[in-house]
């Protein structure tokens, strides 16, 4: 591989979409976000190979019997992953593939690449408390939801240690200052 893959993930609610936007306006980067495969069905305004490739769960098996996927899983009873394929695209273009994937993704990635081909991110929140509070702050989940999602923060937390960066969300700019100086430091 001659562009090295950015993996970047950490918790729901840590903030990650926010940074995202600040690094992929900084052209000097080269960021191309990976699009993954999904089973789940499109949410309204979603659209075909540009938010997700929408694909059936036959599709996304035999794709997995075909060794198509660098990584996969199932996560809310619905399987995501991110193509071979989709990688290439993007470093045939020139450009430096950037994966936000789920913590066990990025784990699975991890294990199948170098540390030499990859810069990996752990994006984790200023604390727990805090995280608990951005949670809420959506007002789309239940409390059982919440209660569910903070059990797989501390699961999620135990792989920290796993990435070379970890970076801390508790000033978005500080952040984004943390992570284009890193990606620019490894190219």
């Amino acid at each position: 591989m001659n562009k090295k893959l950015v993996v970047f993930t950490g918790p729901s609610a840590v903030g990650k979409a926010t940074i995202e936007k600040h690094l992929f306006n900084d052209e000097s980067l080269k960021l191309e976000l990976s699009i993954s495969a999904t089973t789940r069905r499109p949410r309204e305004g979603e659209i075909d190979g540009v938010h997700y490739y929408f694909i059936s769960g036959e599709e996304f098996d035999k794709k997995i019997k075909n060794n198509e996927f660098i990584e996969w899983n199932e996560h809310f009873s619905n399987k995501y992953g991110t193509l071979k394929s989709e990688i290439n695209r993007i470093i045939d273009k020139g450009n430096v593939p950037f994966m936000e994937v789920e913590v066990i993704g990025a784990m699975n990635i991890l294990e199948n690449y170098k540390d030499e081909e990859t810069i990996s991110f752990f994006i984790r929140p200023p604390s727990m408390k805090e995280l608990e509070n951005r949670i809420r702050a959506r007002g789309s989940e239940t409390e059982e939801e919440i209660s569910e999602r903070m059990a797989r923060v501390y699961d999620e937390m135990t792989f920290i240690n796993k990435f070379q960066h970890v970076v801390v969300n508790d000033d978005v700019m500080k952040a984004v200052e943390n992570v284009t100086n890193i990606i620019k430091g490894n190219k």
